[in-house]
């Protein structure tokens, strides 16, 4: 991954991770948190094992408690946040190119308050499973015209831990008569 990210600055890295598969010691776990802080993928799933019947895992020794899994689960994803937020937070004050992908509807937005709204993705964001891209429209200015598919730019003004937050860096307005 440093590699990657020495050839290709901007680009973006998720992974997926089981926790409390059979025979996971806690020394196997705390690799695997300290995998992830060498990593610092921009997103990261965390998933339980999942006893399932009939699969040659389900019938494993070593079947690890649930509240350990859970326990676990949890930690990692808590770790991951912080990674994921500490990544989003270095786009703040840049330009991004955001897919719109959904009409405007109502955003909690960083620093409190809702904001009207458009829902994207940049180049970063995988479609359903990682964060979104908030754009905010200008409330003064309702001749604001952005339709779902239209590629626009945005100037990144906030960042959670999943999603990043902005504003249209480019005035979108509707053709005049």
């Amino acid at each position: 991954v440093v590699g990657a990210r020495v050839m290709m600055p901007g680009v973006a890295v998720r992974s997926s991770f089981i926790v409390g598969f059979p025979g996971e010691t806690e020394a196997a776990f705390d690799s695997l948190l300290r995998l992830m802080k060498e990593v610092q993928a921009d997103w990261a799933g965390v998933f339980a094992y999942s006893r399932e019947e009939g699969t040659p895992a389900a019938e494993l020794a070593d079947q690890v408690p649930g509240r350990t899994k859970t326990a676990r689960r949890a930690k990692a994803m808590a770790l991951q946040r912080r990674i994921s937020r500490r990544r989003n937070r270095r786009f703040v004050g840049s330009e991004l190119e955001v897919l719109i992908e959904a009409a405007p509807r109502s955003i909690p937005f960083p620093g409190g308050g809702h904001r009207l709204a458009l829902q994207g993705r940049s180049y970063r964001e995988a479609p359903g499973v990682d964060g979104d891209v908030y754009v905010a429209l200008d409330p003064a200015d309702p001749g604001q015209v952005v339709e779902p598919g239209q590629l626009v730019t945005v100037q990144i003004t906030g960042a959670g831990p999943y999603d990043l937050f902005g504003k249209l860096a480019t005035a979108t307005t509707a053709a005049g008569p």
